[in-house]
């Protein structure tokens, strides 16, 4: 994980400000960041994966804070979470995720399921790639 947070510190800070996020009815500014590490450091990527059960949640990137742990960067229509660092925080902000979205009747409650399970995916590949990749 040094490495990656190397590579990370090369990479700009992480923003917390205002973001442009689009829905169904349009652009809708948004501020709220859910979960925030300090210090973190950002990697985004240029094309953001959507969920195939909901296109409006996507996995924007990474950060990794001071202490090299790595979190996982979604972004839903109202805002944008940081998940992690250990698969316990991510199962639980996961299910925090897909029932704020069924609560605000934003889903489905029969498409909880296939989020989460989309969730834990992106966060298994990006840990085990990040783990596979050469240390600097």
């Amino acid at each position: 994980m040094r490495g990656l947070r190397r590579r990370l510190l090369r990479s700009r800070p992480a923003v917390l400000g205002r973001h442009v996020m689009s829905t169904d009815r349009g652009a809708v500014r948004g501020n709220l960041t859910h979960f925030a590490v300090p210090e973190a450091h950002e990697m985004l990527f240029d094309e953001m994966p959507s969920c195939p059960a909901y296109g409006g949640l996507s996995f924007d990137g990474i950060a990794v804070n001071a202490d090299d742990q790595l979190y996982l960067i979604v972004r839903t229509p109202g805002a944008r979470v940081y998940i992690g660092p250990n698969l316990s925080t991510v199962a639980r902000r996961t299910q925090i995720i897909v029932v704020a979205l069924i609560h605000g009747r934003v889903i489905h409650p029969e498409k909880g399921p296939a989020i989460a399970a989309w969730l834990r995916e992106c966060w298994d590949s990006t840990f085990a790639e990040m783990q596979a990749a050469p240390k600097q």
